[in-house]
């Protein structure tokens, strides 16, 4: 049975989209179907949220995380790193002013939120973040592979050493719109490079079930091989796998 890969409509919606990035995409994803691979377009109103939802649970986490707990989080069961700690920990109340001004804004804006409205927007967006895993899980159901731009632009210029505050941050949190949202989902989902605009590469983000790692993995080196003509037969076996 071939893979079925749903192109995410929503991933190319938004009012930054570059035209020639969405084109590369969409024209790459059509290329598969040589190998045997349904593709098909796909619709999830919700993923247009995605980013807001993330911005609910991210901003609070970062900030409890880069705050209160010394750049580890309590109470997960891998390594702790003692030293890492202690210099963050010191580290933090004599150098705080090296933060990159994301990390700044981050910081102030995920404080006000907690002292001033007690977790109420945090647990809005966890409660909507499982809403927002049930929509890719409903599209999952027909596909096996969701695919969408990873950035919606080429790569930019890094701001000036003199550039206003607004502009680096712009620069900085202005491309996550179609990524941000499996960081609170669970989606496996990878980058992978499917050529490029003006000498500048283009990104095709895969996505996958829930814990299908594996399978987005396959597909990504099926499809890589693909693209650099390298062993064009096992790429038909990796994606019929």
């Amino acid at each position: 049975m071939s893979l079925k890969i749903g192109v995410v409509s929503e991933g190319f919606e938004w009012d930054i989209s570059e035209e020639d990035v969405s084109r590369k995409v969409r024209e790459t994803a059509e290329s598969l179907k040589e190998f045997g691979v349904t593709v098909e377009e796909v619709s999830i109103p919700m993923h247009l949220d995605g980013i807001y939802i993330w911005n609910g649970i991210g901003i609070e986490d970062l900030t409890s995380m880069t705050i209160n707990e010394n750049g580890m989080v309590k109470n997960w069961k891998g390594h702790y790193s003692t030293y890492l700690l202690d210099y963050y920990g010191k580290s933090k109340k004599t150098r705080a002013d090296e933060y990159y001004e994301t990390v700044k804004m981050i910081m102030l804006l995920g404080e006000y939120m907690r002292t001033q409205y007690k977790g109420k927007y945090y647990a809005k967006a966890q409660n909507l973040a499982r809403t927002l895993k049930a929509a890719y899980d409903k599209a999952f159901e027909d596909f096996d592979i969701l695919v969408m731009p990873t950035t919606l632009m080429k790569a930019t210029e890094i701001p000036p050493a003199d550039a206003a505050r607004e502009e680096v941050i712009g620069k900085a949190l202005g491309m996550i719109q179609n990524t941000a949202p499996f960081n609170i989902t669970g989606h496996p989902a990878m980058n992978v490079p499917c050529g490029t605009s003006n000498s500048l590469p283009v990104g095709m983000m895969l996505v996958g079930k829930t814990g299908m790692d594996e399978q987005v993995l396959q597909a990504a080196y099926a499809f890589q091989s693909k693209l650099t003509s390298v062993q064009s037969t096992p790429v038909y076996n990796h994606f019929t796998k």
